[in-house]
């Protein structure tokens, strides 16, 4: 089911094939779509931990909150019995909706709404400077246009749905993840789904300090970072550490799961409830260097 669209300027597109052999379509210029053109995938390290996770989590019901195009819904999807993705810029949910379509036939579904901790018409910053991914609800800077959105907070509209069984969520909404994580409250409560979610965003980082949402929403949760086994982050600043690392930059690029430190910033973490956390016990580990 796809929701509908409000009239606003659209973007040129092009079709891209991931390394999976999957075809999207994308905005011509846009970052995620040179991505795929040159390295097959965009966020691959991400890409290849879901399918590894999702494949053994096989979730019944997955939510993708900030699905832009679609480049995770479609991986998410694969893995799951239906996905629900929300993208709330209208002429990126009208490329997310086709993608879904068809590469997921009725087993995506496509909302142009927002998730938040209320219901309004918000206004979102839209950027101009190649990535429309860093569009954002909250305060931005550089070269970007106004459009306004509808939000909803998401424990509602999924019942209005009866959208239920959310085993999954993965969320990147440039800041406002906090907000859209209190508005699922109620799901998280009940479900207590796997949750991947961006920790770079400065209001995402105060948003959880300010509001205690690792206790408030996330009791008996564990949080751990995705990285690349080559990331600095694993490796002591020495000689030997330096040698270390490039070894491994010589291989494959490989993902594993590390420490979790709320003051740094991470690409992606993941937030795993105890139901889980045995079978997370069981994929790559490697500590922070530091």
């Amino acid at each position: 089911m796809d929701g509908l669209s409000n009239t606003c300027p659209t973007f040129p597109t092009q079709t891209v094939t991931t390394t999976s052999g999957k075809q999207l379509e994308a905005v011509v210029g846009d970052e995620i779509t040179e991505q795929i053109v040159r390295h097959g995938e965009y966020d691959g390290l991400a890409l290849s931990s879901l399918r590894e996770v999702l494949g053994r989590l096989q979730p019944r019901t997955s939510l993708d909150v900030g699905a832009n195009i679609g480049n995770h819904a479609v991986v998410i999807g694969e893995h799951s019995a239906t996905v629900a993705a929300f993208e709330p810029i209208p002429a990126i949910f009208d490329i997310l909706a086709r993608n879904l379509r068809n590469n997921l036939g009725d087993r995506g579904q496509a909302f142009n709404l927002a998730l938040s901790d209320c219901r309004a018409d918000l206004a979102i910053a839209v950027s101009r400077s190649g990535n429309l991914g860093s569009s954002s609800l909250e305060s931005v800077s550089g070269d970007q246009s106004t459009q306004t959105i509808h939000a909803v907070v998401g424990d509602d509209f999924l019942a209005e749905q009866g959208i239920d069984n959310v085993d999954f969520i993965k969320i990147d909404v440039e800041g406002h993840e906090g907000k859209a994580l209190l508005g699922l409250q109620k799901t998280i409560s009940r479900c207590q789904p796997l949750i991947i979610l961006e920790w770079r965003h400065p209001n995402t980082i105060a948003d959880f300090r300010q509001e205690n949402l690792f206790n408030v929403l996330l009791p008996g949760y564990q949080a751990l970072a995705l990285v690349q086994l080559d990331s600095k982050k694993l490796y002591p600043r020495t000689l030997f550490g330096r040698l270390q690392r490039l070894n491994q930059r010589l291989r494959k690029p490989q993902w594993c799961l590390s420490d979790f430190r709320p003051e740094r910033k991470f690409s992606n973490v993941y937030l795993v409830p105890e139901k889980h956390q045995a079978l997370f016990r069981s994929f790559p580990y490697r500590p922070l260097a530091d």
